[in-house]
């Protein structure tokens, strides 16, 4: 199980990514369009901080999710979580900007 993870700076990251590490075997951090957002590489810092899994950072949330799919392989499952700004932004056509389509 491969994570592709966005949240934002309010939330309790480190709990999160922690209650996570115990289900999947890699994160894929990523931004969503949302300006509080924690960038990719704070999320790697915050994982690292917890003992979490291998992680790689990517900032676009398609690379990351693609990114994400290429590790889990063709038999394995990826999961887009932390935001819903994030599932939005992977909802929202390639290329559209704007409200989400949720």
């Amino acid at each position: 199980v491969v994570a592709c993870l966005s949240i934002l700076d309010d939330k309790d990251a480190g709990a999160m990514i922690g209650s996570l590490a115990g289900v999947v075997d890699r994160f894929v951090f990523t931004r969503s369009s949302h300006p509080r957002s924690l960038s990719p590489r704070s999320l790697a810092r915050i994982a690292g901080e917890t003992g979490g899994r291998p992680a790689e950072t990517v900032e676009e949330p398609r690379a990351a999710l693609e990114s994400a799919r290429a590790s889990a392989g063709p038999t394995g499952t990826v999961v887009a979580a932390g935001s819903l700004y994030l599932i939005a932004d992977l909802g929202r056509p390639a290329g559209a900007r704007g409200a989400s389509t949720l």
